[in-house]
């Protein structure tokens, strides 16, 4: 949970998103939406794809509306979450940053 949080917070500050929550929760996309976003460029090939896609429809004007949910303690199994994830996490962060901020 600290690890998310920690990650959820750089990329919010790196990208200067207002959004609590970048790399998970429910999320609802229009179809219209999703047309706009041009998927077939994406970056992000993992879980930073939650964050490239709020990124670029932040950036598209879209309406985004978070919905907070209770995180609670895994009970069974084990986090997904690697080092090879938090990297391509971060060098997914630090691209968007230079092709958004030009």
């Amino acid at each position: 949970m600290l690890l998310s949080r920690i990650g959820c917070t750089a990329s919010r500050l790196l990208l200067g998103l207002p959004y609590d929550d970048l790399s998970g929760g429910f999320k609802l996309w229009r179809a219209s939406c999703l047309r706009d976003l041009d998927l077939d460029t994406m970056l992000a090939a993992g879980y930073a794809f939650q964050i490239e896609t709020t990124q670029v429809a932040h950036l598209l004007g879209k309406h985004i509306e978070e919905i907070p949910f209770t995180f609670h303690e895994r009970i069974a199994g084990a986090s997904k979450m690697s080092l090879s994830i938090s990297l391509e996490g971060i060098g997914v962060c630090l691209r968007l940053r230079g092709l958004h901020s030009r």
